[in-house]
Formats: C-alpha cells, structure tokens, sequence
C-alpha cells in the first residue's frame, strides 16, 4: 500500500500481473460523465446524425439529422448506451508505434457528449474491418489513437437509429 510501512501476503502467480506495460496500470477513463449530468448524445456517422436528448422534462427523445420532432426513445437500448458511456472507459491504450493515424477530416464516428453545464466532450473513431476486433480512438486534432476499444465494448457505444427508437412507440415512466 502507497505510502505505508504494512505488507500483505497473497498466494498465487502473479507474475502476468507485474508484466503488464507501464499504460495498463493508469486509468483508462476518457471521459468521467455521470449520466445524470448528459444533456445530449450524438453520434456523427456518414449516414447522418442521430442525437438522444433530454427534453424540458428530463425525458429523453431520440432525434435524427437535426430534426425537431423528437421520438420516444427505447429506454432499455438507451440504458446500455449510457452505462457504457458514463464514465466512458477505454479497454486498453494505444501503444506508441502503432501503424494507425487519424482520419480527422472524415471519421467513421464521432461520438459527443453534451452535459448539462455546457461541457461538450468528443472522441472519434476510424474505419475498421468487420474481421478487425479492436476499433481505435482518436481525440479531435492528434493524428495518433490513444484509445482501443474492442469491437463488444464498441458494438455497446453505437447510436443507431432504429435501435434507440421505442418500438411501441410508448416511452415508459419511470425508466
């Protein structure tokens, strides 16, 4: 323990726990959202915009392409995303020398997290083959990733559409 004279005793192999690389001891959280505190969650795709946001009430509504006429949202689809975005946490760092560069000026996603005091949180992501299990992520204006999700932990991140609409087209209270 940091900063003590007291010593544990464990049994067991822990030498794949030592090997680790010096960035899979740090935290591996991006952006430390509390998901009480989101305004808004937008997702920038080639194939337009979808945005989940709150309303007047504190209700969330899914909208596409910068419509106003907001769509009960599926709250069930909607509290997955949430839970893996708030606090939105990185299955490993990138290591430095990985033949990956940024695609700023067209990026496959970018994700935005909009809070309620006005801070506006941005992450992007490349291309990556369907045959690819990890997905880079980049931070707005660095050429190199920082990030690596896997393509579970991505496949939980994604916005689409269709799945956050509720089917019923009935919001339920309470969720």
């Amino acid at each position: 323990q940091l900063q003590s004279d007291s010593v544990y005793l464990a049994r067991g192999d822990f030498q794949r726990v030592f090997r680790r690389v010096p960035s899979d001891w740090g935290s591996r959280v991006i952006f430390p959202t509390d998901s009480s505190k989101l305004q808004s969650i937008r997702w920038l795709t080639q194939e337009g915009e979808v945005r989940a946001a709150r309303d007047d009430a504190g209700i969330w509504k899914v909208y596409r392409d910068g419509s106003t006429d907001g769509l009960p949202v599926d709250t069930a689809v909607l509290n997955v995303r949430l839970r893996r975005m708030c606090p939105l946490t990185a299955d490993a760092f990138a290591l430095e020398g990985t033949g990956v560069t940024a695609e700023t000026g067209n990026p496959f996603l970018q994700l935005i997290l909009d809070s309620r005091d006005g801070r506006s949180d941005t992450l992007l992501w490349n291309h990556t083959p369907e045959s690819e299990s990890r997905m880079f992520a980049f931070r707005p204006g660095r050429a190199k990733p920082l990030y690596i999700f896997y393509r579970n932990s991505y496949d939980r991140l994604k916005g689409v559409f269709s799945d956050l609409v509720a089917k019923d087209g009935i919001q339920r209270s309470g969720e």
